[in-house]
């Protein structure tokens, strides 16, 4: 059974999706010329250039220059407290800091690594048991970090302080990591742009005027920009990887389950926790591994063996330039050069043939995306707007907003009067699983050991905004893959003409994460990989 047996059985979904194609298709044109003319002669402003070469030192070199006293612990904290000072009043990406105390943490690591520096066992040890030591490290607000605020974008929590650590930020510390501060995120975590009443509007180190993204826009932001060495996200509808294509990043997104859930604010039903991965955020790709590596769960990393050589002249390259659907605006040029010209890369530089795809069911990646999520069922997104201590009349703050009376975005009522308006059967929740669990089988033994899939990011440049807002649906490009639970890396491939992030997302089989970083390190030389804002 093909899904267009599914929509010949669905005679409704059938002519919504007849009617949307044309209508999308106008609208993404009106919004796309809307926003183009409003922004036509805005010049474009970023953050000041990076003046401070120890920004430029990746996690892992830091790592062993500490060890090797060539480098110490405070000096580096400081130089990223310093960048968050002079870039935070105008992308507002970091929302909480504890600079004193990660003073304090790194003199103690200076200090003990004084006393060993002769001592080259103890230094093997510690490394060994302490991967992260004396490196600073930003977490995604949502994840919660003892003393730290933990708001997740809802004003009702906007003086919620945790108790204690999130399983991913227990690992992290307990490697030698200094939490210098927490990022942004929007409301409940809920929408592409990164904006809540708690805190603001984050905003795009490259370009003032466009989207950081989200969920994760903070910890983005604050990466691209140089204000942060590494850091956590996570990725529910590509919450990582769209922040990281935005802000010209890396950004991982495991295989399914690999890395612990809890102390991820909102908690979501078991369900949508299949769906949702916690994973790294750099500007170098080596580092995704590294930090990978400490935050997974110890079943998954030997199973991921991230640590081992990769020889990618055994590897099978695939390419797929677009999704064929009425829900999203078709791919622009500059997406698909992006695809190209990494395909290209590949096939001259390992000497091997790129084969190009087209998965039918990959082009219906919304609808398995609505019912694979449980959308439609409780928690809903009115019960998160009041930490699930009730809930919300959305039609009243609907009423409230444009009056500033509401303490939620018109955005987020809206999305929460949607969500409650189900389209699917249980008939069809149940034929859209399968489709999924065939196209997962497909592309799991398709790809296999060896095997990598160029995917674009998104299909247009950046948006600006609000633009994000009103071109959700494009967001099918990344929730794709949550839906699959397969592995990606968000790989960028420096700047494009207009000084703005470019790249592409390589996906793996289930646990082979180790061989789509090492393809990212290999386009992050040929290409540039990050590029500083200038």
């Amino acid at each position: 059974m093909q899904m267009e047996d599914f929509y010949e059985s669905n005679l409704l979904a059938k002519w919504l999706r007849i009617i949307l194609s044309p209508l999308m298709a106008l609208y993404c044109i009106l919004v796309n010329l809307f926003f183009g003319f409003k922004h036509y002669q805005t010049k474009r402003k970023g953050v000041p250039p990076i003046s401070n070469d120890l920004l430029f030192i990746s996690a892992t070199d830091a790592v062993e220059k500490l060890a090797k006293r060539e480098l110490r612990s405070l000096d580096l904290v400081n130089a990223y407290i310093d960048r968050i000072e002079e870039v935070n009043k105008t992308i507002v990406a970091a929302v909480n800091v504890d600079y004193e105390a990660a003073r304090d943490q790194a003199r103690q690591c200076d200090k003990f690594l004084d006393q060993i520096a002769d001592n080259d066992e103890q230094l093997v040890k510690l490394l060994k048991e302490k991967p992260l030591y004396g490196v600073p490290i930003t977490i995604k607000e949502c994840i919660k970090i003892k003393g730290f605020k933990c708001t997740a974008g809802i004003k009702c929590r906007k003086d919620s302080v945790s108790e204690v650590n999130a399983t991913v930020v227990e690992r992290v510390l307990q490697a030698g990591a200094i939490i210098i501060a927490s990022t942004n995120v929007p409301e409940m975590c809920a929408r592409l742009e990164s904006i809540n009443n708690v805190y603001g509007q984050t905003r795009n180190p490259y370009d003032y005027a466009r989207t950081a993204g989200g969920s994760s826009g903070g910890e983005g932001s604050l990466i691209g920009a140089g204000g942060s060495l590494f850091g956590i996200g996570s990725d529910f509808a590509g919450s990582i990887r769209l922040p990281s294509f935005f802000n010209g990043i890396f950004g991982l997104k495991p295989t399914g389950g690999v890395v612990p859930l809890d102390g991820h604010i909102p908690k979501i039903s078991t369900i949508r926790q299949q769906m949702l991965c916690i994973g790294p955020m750099s500007r170098y790709a080596k580092d995704l591994s590294l930090l990978l590596h400490v935050i997974a769960d110890p079943e998954h990393t030997g199973k991921m063996n991230l640590t081992s050589t990769v020889d990618l002249t055994q590897i099978k390259v695939f390419y797929m330039e677009k999704l064929v659907t009425p829900l999203c605006e078709d791919v622009h040029d500059v997406s698909l050069k992006s695809v190209h010209k990494v395909i290209k890369n590949l096939a001259t530089s390992f000497d091997v043939a790129a084969h190009r795809l087209d998965l039918p069911l990959a082009h219906f990646a919304w609808e398995m995306f609505y019912a694979c999520a449980d959308l439609g069922t409780r928690p809903f997104l009115s019960e998160y707007m009041v930490d699930c201590k009730g809930d919300v009349n959305l039609y009243n703050e609907l009423l409230k907003a444009p009056f500033g009376k509401s303490d939620h975005s018109t955005a987020i009522i809206l999305l929460g009067i949607l969500e409650k308006q189900s389209v699917l059967r249980k008939k069809d929740q149940s034929t859209l699983s399968l489709y999924r669990d065939r196209l997962k089988r497909e592309l799991s033994e398709l790809l296999s050991k060896n095997g990598v899939l160029i995917f674009p990011s998104f299909p247009c440049p950046i948006p600006f905004h609000g633009q994000m807002t009103l071109k959700s649906l494009n967001a099918a490009y990344a929730c794709l893959w949550n839906v699959l639970g397969l592995p990606v890396v968000q790989c960028p491939l420096g700047l494009d003409f207009d000084g703005l992030p470019t790249g592409v997302q390589i996906i793996g089989a289930p646990y082979n994460e180790r061989l789509i970083v090492e393809v990212a390190k290999h386009l992050e030389q040929r290409f540039g990989g990050w590029a500083a804002p200038k």
